[in-house]
């Protein structure tokens, strides 16, 4: 992936420099924590939000900031309760709904169990 010899080098400079953009991505890539990184993420945009050059990206930023948290989510889960997700990706559960029913209809190889309330994950089978 492009993001990995930034991970690295964040992750190697982070008792040097940090702040809620290089937590976000440490918490994520490197910690694994997604709690964290939603924490982080939050602060991210109120640094962005104030910022006078990077306001107008924040919306951007949070948006991808969440994709790239599902994104990590799914690779560890292949049953996703659609209320815990929401909570992870601090949206309300409407809304997180809308937003997964279109990354389905996207890229998203998952399919919407309303019933149970879940998303299950297709499992890719390796080409051989």
């Amino acid at each position: 992936s492009n993001l990995k010899p930034l991970i690295q080098m964040i992750d190697q400079e982070s008792y040097e420099y940090s702040d809620p953009v290089t937590e976000f991505l440490r918490a994520l890539f490197v910690d694994a924590n997604f709690e964290a990184a939603q924490q982080n993420l939050k602060q991210a945009s109120a640094v962005m939000r104030a910022d006078y050059f990077l306001h107008q990206h924040t919306d951007e930023f949070v948006e991808k900031g969440r994709l790239l948290i599902f994104e990590s989510y799914c690779r560890v889960h292949q049953c996703i309760d659609l209320g815990a997700l929401a909570k992870k990706l601090d949206m309300s559960d409407t809304d997180s709904e809308k937003w997964i029913v279109n990354l389905i209809r996207g890229e998203l190889d998952a399919k919407l169990d309303s019933q149970s309330n879940h998303i299950i994950m297709n499992q890719k089978k390796p080409s051989v």
